[in-house]
């Protein structure tokens, strides 16, 4: 059968084969009768849609920024409290042999005016860029040591070197005080 219209003859709507949900004059486009023609039930439907997903996201994403913080806390435990102390505000076992005593890493972001210098940090860790304030690098080359640790120069090794350093920033970050 057709579809009866105001204009003219019953006729077949293209797509009535495949979408018997179809209606003349676009007026009815789905079976669910009462949610099509109530545009603030739509609304609230799909804002909680949206919201679920969102909250659903924010979850994993804070489950993965803490894994990532546990990782670089690992291998700040693992390599950097020995002079820098557990807590990282510069006290560690080694810090009363040292000339140059180490920064205390809670207050990155208080002396850069607010702002934690992501980048800098990870290039002053690697080895790229010098840690001012001191009149030499007692500062071992942590991005050298882990490269070399991962078996080499090759792209994997670089690559697992630099996720190391990354966790490492990212858990300085986290210090922040």
């Amino acid at each position: 059968g057709g579809i009866a219209t105001k204009t003219g003859p019953t006729h077949r709507h293209p797509l009535a084969r495949s979408a018997p949900w179809l209606t003349h004059s676009g007026r009815r486009i789905c079976r669910i009768r009462g949610l099509m023609g109530q545009p603030r039930l739509l609304i609230l439907v799909l804002i909680l849609l949206v919201a679920t997903s969102f909250s659903l996201h924010a979850r994993t994403a804070a489950a993965q920024e803490t894994e990532v913080v546990a990782g670089g806390e690992l291998e700040f435990q693992n390599h950097c409290a020995v002079c820098h102390g557990v807590d990282g505000k510069g006290r560690g076992i080694m810090s009363k042999f040292l000339t140059v005593q180490p920064a205390d890493l809670t207050q990155i972001t208080r002396k850069n005016s607010g702002t934690f210098s992501f980048w800098q940090v990870y290039r002053i860790i690697d080895g790229r860029e010098d840690v001012r304030g001191h009149g030499t690098r007692d500062m071992p080359i942590w991005g050298d040591r882990f490269r070399a640790q991962s078996g080499g120069n090759d792209a994997g090794s670089r690559a697992q070197a630099a996720g190391r350093l990354l966790g490492l920033v990212f858990y300085l970050q986290h210090i922040q005080e």
